[in-house]
């Protein structure tokens, strides 16, 4: 341990000089009273021969300084080791301790000390610690199933989460678990289930995996409406997701709804381009949808496709502005706006040098279909261009923030660089 017992024999004894290792203003943020209550508390040697109101007195302070560490404007991670860890020394014998132990390690991703305090948990019991709700033996067996699941252990995963679903079943992350767990067990009626009830008590945890197998459960089950539904509502939660678009073009295929699928097949290969995992499926799932559409023959549909064949024959003949009249009698033939349509729009514009409309098309694009960086990427273009350098940075700078390893954005960093440099050579 860090902090070594320098008084032995009483409670509050003398300090030992650590205070300013421990309270540095750019560490963490508490009272005065809490920051000597920590060097007291880390400075007794043990509890043993206290009475049990003045052991829960103290486990109480020390769940106070653990939670008001944990709030800090900055976290102080060492500290919040160290009062975890003596919690466990005077309290081997309570759940609560071993429980904040574990998520401190969860947090850290330690899944070896997560899961090693999560089964010391589930032995220990609750002495001075209300848990009516049974919230800590399904936070320990939560973290027990997650590891199962991530090892590939799927049984003793279905089993650790079986059982913290049973102890509280309106706690939502083993329910997220255990639908991915199900999924992966092809017990697909039972992984729809507790996704379905994941969803419906919150969809904030959910990763783009489990939209994936949500939306792929529910249409082996046969219901492709509401598979095409999750999908929707993963990418609006996760913009700039590979296979997102992809899957949601799938299941829009098979819905014969082929001019919406295609268009979702497009935005697949758009998001990243030809470095995408998924550009190359995209690309030929688009071009084998178009041939349906052909075969087909749909009235509404071809007329749709129409627009985009014209579109594009004038677009090859360099005849910009009968192929943005094309896009916008698509979008009012469609009678809704896609990102898609808008971006050849925001193209078009873009190459007949009218930036303000491209602008504005790109502010549509950004209101449907928020955070995509790709959108703020060509933002910070036509500003760019439009020498709005402040707001191309504010653009440029968004985009980074979301994906700061994308190649576009580092290509348009060194443009905005070039720029810069040469305002100031003209200037010098």
């Amino acid at each position: 341990m860090l902090f070594r017992t320098l008084i032995v024999g009483c409670i509050f004894g003398c300090i030992a000089n650590i205070a300013p290792f421990l309270f540095a203003q750019d560490h963490i943020r508490l009272s005065d009273e809490d920051e000597e209550l920590v060097v007291q508390l880390l400075s007794l040697p043990d509890i043993k021969r206290l009475k049990p109101p003045e052991q829960k007195r103290i486990f109480e302070q020390m769940q106070h300084l653990i939670g008001m560490v944990q709030k800090a404007t900055i976290l102080n991670d060492e500290l919040l080791k160290n009062l975890c860890e003596k919690q466990c020394i005077f309290f081997a014998y309570e759940k609560k301790a071993y429980i904040d132990l574990a998520t401190y390690f969860y947090r850290k991703d330690d899944f070896q000390n997560t899961v090693s305090n999560a089964q010391k948990a589930l032995s220990a019991e609750n002495i001075f610690y209300s848990d009516p709700q049974n919230q800590l033996d399904v936070t320990a067996y939560t973290y027990l199933g997650q590891h199962a699941l991530e090892n590939e252990k799927l049984l003793d995963a279905y089993n650790f989460l079986s059982q913290a679903l049973v102890r509280n079943s309106q706690i939502v992350l083993p329910y997220f678990l255990m639908g991915n767990t199900c999924f992966k067990l092809k017990k697909f009626s039972e992984s729809i289930e507790a996704y379905t009830k994941a969803f419906s008590l919150d969809p904030t945890p959910a990763y783009p995996i489990d939209y994936f197998f949500f939306a792929l459960g529910l249409h082996k089950a046969g219901y492709p409406e509401k598979a095409e539904q999750i999908l929707l509502l993963g990418i609006l939660a996760y913009p700039n997701e590979e296979g997102l678009h992809l899957n949601r073009g799938f299941v829009l295929r098979e819905m014969n709804n082929l001019f919406l699928a295609l268009l979702e097949f497009q935005m697949e290969m758009f998001l990243l381009g030809p470095e995408g995992r998924f550009y190359q499926s995209a690309h030929t799932n688009a071009m084998a949808t178009e041939k349906l559409i052909l075969q087909r023959n749909d009235v509404h549909e071809m007329e749709l496709f129409g627009h985009i064949i014209k579109w594009r024959q004038y677009m090859d003949g360099k005849k910009y502005p009968l192929a943005i009249d094309e896009l916008l009698a698509l979008k009012q033939s469609l009678g809704s706006s896609h990102w898609v349509i808008n971006f050849y729009l925001e193209q078009a514009y873009f190459l007949i040098e009218d930036y303000e409309k491209a602008q504005k098309v790109l502010d549509e694009m950004e209101t449907t279909n928020p955070g995509i960086v790709l959108t703020n990427l060509l933002l910070a273009d036509v500003y760019l261009r439009m020498a709005n350098i402040e707001q191309a940075k504010n653009y440029y700078s968004r985009a980074s923030a979301i994906a700061p390893d994308n190649f576009r954005v580092k290509e348009l960093f060194d443009r905005i660089s070039a720029v810069k440099i040469s305002d100031n050579d003209s200037q010098n």
